[in-house]
């Protein structure tokens, strides 16, 4: 299990946030859990992610305006310190066409 917590202040303004990541072995995806300080966005289970190859991905489903989207997180450049975070979302064609791109750091 993997605990999460943070704070972003970026385009979407200030968002302190938990995540909390598990893996469910009958089901072989891991669960995602968010928790963001927000009204419009509350706790709860945010979509199942897996690896491709260095590159782990959680894929959900969004409703914006009465309109349910695809959405995919893409965690990359992964390092002890460090990561990248790109959030977009995902067409009928199933191109991935970013929208936030966040790059986090863990002080020490």
């Amino acid at each position: 299990m993997l605990v999460e917590e943070g704070y972003s202040n970026g385009s979407a303004g200030e968002l302190p946030f938990m995540i909390i990541i598990w893996w469910d072995k009958p089901s072989q995806v891991y669960r995602f859990f968010t928790c963001f300080n927000s009204d419009q966005i509350p706790c709860r289970v945010r979509g199942t992610a897996h690896w491709e190859g260095d590159t782990f991905v959680n894929e959900y489903n969004h409703t914006e305006n009465d309109k349910s989207l695809k959405w995919r997180d893409v965690f990359s450049k992964k390092t002890q310190d460090s990561f990248t975070l790109v959030a977009g979302t995902v067409g009928s064609d199933r191109k991935f066409t970013p929208v936030i791109t966040t790059k986090y750091s863990h002080g020490r």
